[in-house]
């Protein structure tokens, strides 16, 4: 994925549409991967890294501080998801094996036969 920092409200509102990749509900914010490119502490990565979230596991992720640790623990690799939803907004054909898919959200996502 590129390295530069891209800005875009209109993928933002594309990520929102999708339910939290923890529970599943909807109306969700759109949260940006501190751990997918590492700026520097207080810079904001770019909406290519962006992933829905709830507000409530959206705050829990940002208080837990460690968020590499946090989405591991919660089951779901959320450097994957971003990666394979922006290549397939952009156009791309990527297999969709890493989209998260949990028993709480199974019933928002799709399996896809590669």
């Amino acid at each position: 994925m590129s390295k530069n920092r891209l800005r875009s409200e209109r993928y933002l509102k594309h990520i929102r549409q999708f339910p939290c990749l923890i529970c599943g509900k909807v109306g969700v914010h759109a949260h940006h991967l501190r751990h997918a490119d590492y700026k520097g502490w207080g810079l904001k990565n770019g909406d290519q890294w962006a992933v829905p979230l709830c507000a409530e596991h959206h705050m829990d992720c940002h208080r837990t501080g460690k968020e590499k640790m946090w989405w591991a623990m919660n089951g779901v690799d959320g450097l994957a998801w971003a990666e394979n939803t922006f290549n397939e907004w952009q156009g791309e054909t990527i297999p969709d094996k890493y989209q998260a898919i949990t028993s709480d959200n199974a019933d928002y996502f799709e399996q896809k036969d590669e």
